[in-house]
């Protein structure tokens, strides 16, 4: 086995019976961080997986003994979480469409490739093999949650019956008691939506993706057609676009519906953050065609440190606020990100009723709403101020009432 890179990104085998060929693949996808290994036959490959277990399988077509359709179909059997690619060159239709149902090949690329296409290929694989890994710890996730769930009732249903029993006792002590139901039952609905967002995650991930790569296969294989129509292959762009607008925003659902680990924490982009935010948001806009959404992302921003997941929850939560607060679901809401002194910030401003100023020095204090009963917890910038804290960061807040409410978040970058 080759020596392992530090920090390797991921395990790679590739295949192909030309020694040439091998040293070409690996020089191209060395940029990758990836551990390589190399195969010059189905048998070897084969021989390889016990030691190595690879992530992602590259191989060729046309190989002596084994052919790289049964080899990948062999590896569909014995991993089947290990992304296939097939490279081919000039192969009749009939042939690929074989490699696609036999082996369920995650991408074909064609020979000669391009190296910066190949890299991209290789990296989505690694990808999709992570939103695997993801969707099986989602589900072992939700079933941990739906044991806390039931605890949660059982609890519940023991302080309904000794509520009932002091129903005649001192009214503080009775005042109490609801209390904790009340806490303990805002616990239960919360925990009920994480583990919905862990199916929703985890289901999306696993049976939207797959169907999609397999489109996306298909798609580039009609494309490859010399006989096609440019009004044919201007629809297969358009099928090709959307399909990976699919798989963004699966990737960005995935994102956020993971708990945060102290090993998540590392540089990352604040623009990207941003733009996952919109992504997700832009599904429950697109129920108020009266709101405007302006996005202005400030050019080569430096990185910050900590969990992308995090921020991007404090910004659903504003841009949902900055919706609620818009009377008659009509205005516009803003984002715009920008470098200052300390580092980098992100506004998100409405048009909306504003706050008055009395209530406005409590507003990050816990359970703490200007909204109408039902319509909101408290909790929702209470944990968003902790979350830009832990960040090194902190908000800045303008708001008048009727004129709409201005959210500033600041965070040192990673090089101050």
């Amino acid at each position: 086995m080759d020596d392992a890179q530090p920090d390797a990104a991921g395990r790679l085998l590739l295949v192909d019976d030309e020694e040439n060929i091998l040293r070409s693949l690996r020089r191209c996808l060395q940029r990758g961080r990836w551990e390589i290994e190399t195969a010059t036959s189905g048998e070897a490959a084969l021989a390889c997986y016990e030691r190595f277990r690879p992530e992602v399988v590259v191989s060729d077509y046309y190989m002596p003994g084994i052919s790289g359709v049964e080899l990948l179909a062999r590896f569909k059997e014995i991993a089947p979480k290990t992304q296939r690619i097939l490279l081919t060159g000039q192969a009749d239709q009939q042939a690929m469409e074989d490699a696609i149902n036999r082996s369920e090949i995650f991408r074909f690329v064609g020979k000669p490739w391009n190296d910066a296409q190949l890299l991209l290929t290789v990296r989505s694989a690694f990808e999709q093999h992570q939103l695997q890994l993801d969707h099986e710890r989602l589900t072992r996730l939700a079933a941990e949650q739906n044991g806390e769930l039931r605890a949660l009732n059982a609890r519940l249903e023991t302080l309904n019956a000794e509520l009932e029993d002091r129903v005649l006792t001192r009214t503080g002590e009775l005042e109490r008691a609801i209390e904790a139901e009340r806490t303990i039952m805002a616990r239960a609905i919360e925990n009920e939506k994480m583990v919905a967002i862990g199916h929703l995650a985890g289901g999306v991930a696993h049976e939207i993706n797959n169907p999609l790569g397999a489109i996306l296969a298909f798609v580039q294989l009609m494309q490859r057609d010399r006989g096609r129509s440019e009004a044919d292959l201007e629809s297969l762009g358009l099928i090709e676009e959307s399909a990976l607008r699919c798989k963004r925003i699966v990737t960005s659902l995935l994102k956020f519906s993971r708990r945060p680990r102290l090993e998540d924490r590392r540089p990352f982009s604040l623009n990207r953050c941003v733009e996952d935010a919109v992504m997700l948001f832009s599904a429950q806009l697109a129920k108020s065609p009266g709101v405007r959404f302006d996005v202005h992302l400030a050019d080569s921003l430096p990185d910050i440190d900590g969990d992308a997941q995090q921020l991007g929850q404090v910004l659903l939560n504003l841009f949902h606020n900055g919706l609620q607060a818009l009377p008659g679901g009509v205005g516009s809401l803003g984002v715009v990100t920008g470098r200052d002194s300390a580092g980098v910030f992100v506004t998100v401003s409405d048009t909306g009723t504003g706050i008055d100023a009395a209530p406005l020095p409590h507003i990050f204090e816990p359970h703490f709403t200007t909204k109408p009963p039902g319509v909101g917890t408290g909790l929702g910038l209470a944990i968003a101020y902790r979350i830009v804290e832990d960040l090194g960061g902190h908000f800045a807040v303008e708001s008048r009432p009727s004129e709409g409410s201005r959210f500033s978040v600041h965070i040192p970058s990673s090089s101050e």
